[in-house]
């Protein structure tokens, strides 16, 4: 519903992406995290300039996230 509203390249959505992307790591839904972290870093990109706080944080947490599995960036 929010992606309809705002747009799939708007801020708050990158903010919901990412916080989706916490909760399934939590969770142990590691597949469906990796996903949403991707997604969340890719809109935050698109919708704000580099040095936006969300950026940042999207871009450390999936790097985090990547760098704990021994997975690519790709």
């Amino acid at each position: 519903l929010q992606t309809a509203r705002l747009g799939p390249d708007h801020a708050e959505v990158a903010s919901t992406l990412h916080n989706l992307a916490v909760v399934c790591e939590r969770a142990g839904r590691i597949g469906e995290a990796e996903g949403l972290y991707r997604r969340a870093y890719a809109v935050a990109v698109a919708a704000l300039p580099p040095t936006d706080s969300l950026v940042v944080r999207c871009q450390d947490d999936l790097n985090a996230f990547l760098d704990a599995r021994v997975m690519p960036l790709q």
